[in-house]
């Protein structure tokens, strides 16, 4: 019978993945508490675009690589044009991994976006996943992948947080990220990053991540407004980012009813704070805050639905 132990196990079986782990790390109800190996289950299968993105019980985010690759550790040959090939397929995994890390943010389980540095060999064994390695350049990011097994092998993993499968449920369509995407491509990315910049006080990042949804989102209304005129010659001057810029944009979006007063209001508090920041080097946890509720009540805009209110934490424990 298959234990966590037979991940580390060299006649073991394993199908080859690659992985990360949402961070700060979680554990999905449903584990049993003298099991470590019930952790690595595979609970969930998420499709963005082809790339089937699989979720396990300790918030691990995998992917099956193309058969056609060959595994450096087991094949006598080795295919040159493997590393570029393999690079693609591993970019394409992180971007589809942040749509699905976005979709858990705006859900209030927040984690940290990937980078290509967070992603490592994983092994997948029946229905169960781990990564069990993990490399680096100069420095090395461990606690996005082999640090899963220390916590599991050490019995730590139980002091992570724990979320019900009812969450999971909920985030499992990727409705809202995908939405997202529709606006600009890369906005899921920046949505997670101002979630967990806020989270963690890194307040001057938390401001500019959120100011890019939000100036991205006006962008993307100024544009629908803009098709509708029938006056070609129009359009292409409107278009002109140097004479209507975000603050004329919000102004004008304003005024034709496109957007609500509410929403202007805190636009246009957000694009001063950030200015603030980028030429007087000017920031508050108050600055960063605006911009949050802005990028907020933008996305709400776009998405038609409610989602979780950024959160950080302030208070003494010493």
């Amino acid at each position: 019978m298959a234990s966590i132990n037979s991940f580390f196990k060299s006649d073991v079986e394993k199908e080859l993945l690659i992985g990360t782990y949402l961070f700060p790390y979680v554990l999905f109800t449903g584990y049993h508490h003298d099991n470590p190996y019930s952790a690595t289950e595979i609970i969930a299968e998420i499709v963005i675009d082809d790339q089937k993105i699989l979720v396990t019980r300790n918030g691990g985010l995998f992917s099956k690589p193309l058969e056609e690759f060959t595994d450096i550790l087991v094949s006598e040959t080795f295919l040159e044009n493997d590393i570029e090939l393999k690079l693609h397929f591993e970019d394409k995994f992180v971007r589809c991994a942040n749509v699905v890390i976005c979709e858990f943010c705006l859900a209030g389980i927040v984690s940290e976006p990937i980078t290509q540095v967070h992603v490592s060999r994983a092994g997948l064994i029946d229905n169960h996943a781990l990564i069990t390695s993990g490399g680096g350049g100069r420095e090395t990011y461990h606690h996005r992948t082999l640090y899963a097994s220390y916590q599991l092998v050490n019995q730590l993993w139980l002091f992570n947080r724990i979320v019900s499968m009812e969450k999971l449920s909920q985030v499992a369509n990727v409705e809202y990220s995908s939405q997202l995407q529709k606006v600009s491509k890369n906005l899921p990315e920046f949505v997670a990053s101002a979630y967990y910049n806020y989270s963690t006080q890194n307040i001057s990042e938390a401001l500019l991540d959120s100011w890019i949804v939000v100036e991205q989102i006006i962008d993307y209304l100024w544009g629908k407004l803009v098709k509708k005129l029938s006056d070609s010659q129009r359009r292409k001057r409107l278009r002109d980012t140097r004479t209507y810029s975000s603050a004329v944009r919000v102004e004008i979006l304003f005024l034709d009813e496109e957007i609500s007063e509410q929403e202007y209001d805190i636009f246009q508090k957000a694009r001063k704070r950030r200015n603030e920041l980028a030429h007087r080097a000017h920031i508050s946890l108050d600055y960063a805050t605006e911009g949050m509720v802005a990028m907020k009540l933008a996305i709400e805009h776009i998405i038609q639905s409610e989602i979780a209110d950024p959160a950080t934490a302030r208070g003494i424990s010493w």
